[in-house]
């Protein structure tokens, strides 16, 4: 006979929401959250999902606004940090960051979510102006030959061709 929970594990995944991507909702809100989260059940259910799944990804809501995703953090391997671009202050992200830094659970990066490419580029690109303007060389600049240094060719561009005709 199978497990109960089990079963209403496999009823409550949306399957292939997205090619290789299947879905486990919450569901509605719960009166007490940190007594969900805590229970001994959520770490079955996390228990049954990785023996079923390579990637699992935990939606939390907002680090700032709530402990939730503190007290799932023993549940997973990494975080991702989630970042609304012009919603969260510099402050409020930094604090949190500063609370992810003080768990033991790798941080593997962060997210930029509703990025606008259209004001994006006046925030950004006195960055990118400076930073790579020297790094990227022209292939004009590349073959042009420095001050007494014989004109560069490369092999095989039929450069030659005119010194082996007069030989």
């Amino acid at each position: 006979m199978t497990d109960r929970r089990e079963d209403t594990v496999d009823e409550a995944i949306v399957r292939n929401v997205y090619p290789c991507l299947d879905v486990l909702p919450a569901g509605g809100r719960a009166h007490n959250p940190a007594e969900i989260l805590s229970n001994q059940a959520l770490e079955q259910l996390m228990a049954t999902v990785r023996t079923r799944y390579d990637r699992i990804f935990l939606d939390t809501p907002p680090l700032a606004a709530v402990s939730d995703a503190l007290m799932l953090l023993p549940l997973v391997n990494g975080c991702l940090y989630t970042i609304s671009f012009a919603r969260v202050r510099r402050k409020a992200a930094q604090f949190c960051v500063r609370k992810l830094q003080e768990t033991t659970i790798p941080c593997f990066g962060a997210v930029l979510n509703n990025l606008n490419i259209a004001v994006s580029g006046y925030y950004y690109s006195h960055y990118y102006d400076r930073s790579y303007k020297d790094y990227y060389i022209t292939k004009a600049q590349a073959d042009e030959p420095e001050e007494g240094e014989a004109p560069r060719r490369n092999p095989g561009d039929g450069g030659d061709e005119k010194e082996k005709l007069k030989s």
